[in-house]
C-alpha cells in the first residue's frame, strides 16, 4: 500500500509540480523506505510465526560459529 505514495511524491517534487523542495522529497522517500521495509519485515515474521503455529513451517537450521 505504501508503494503507491512514491509516484505521488515524485509528482509533487521538482520533476513536475514543484510543490515540495528537494530536501522534503528526500525526507519523504527516506521515511517511505523505512516504513515499507520494516513493515514488510514484520509481515514476513508474522507469516512465519503463523506457519510455525500451524505446524507447516519449513525446518529452521541453527548455525554454529565454528570458524
Amino acid at each position: 500500500m505504501l508503494w503507491t505514495i512514491y509516484p505521488i511524491i515524485w509528482l509533487l517534487a521538482n520533476t513536475w509540480l514543484n510543490w515540495i523542495n528537494q530536501g522534503t522529497e528526500t525526507m519523504f522517500y527516506t521515511l517511505l523506505d523505512l516504513t515499507s521495509k520494516v513493515g514488510f519485515g514484520f509481515l514476513s515474521l508474522n507469516s512465519l510465526h503463523n506457519l510455525e503455529q500451524a505446524g507447516i513451517a519449513p525446518p529452521t537450521q541453527e548455525y554454529s560459529s565454528n570458524v
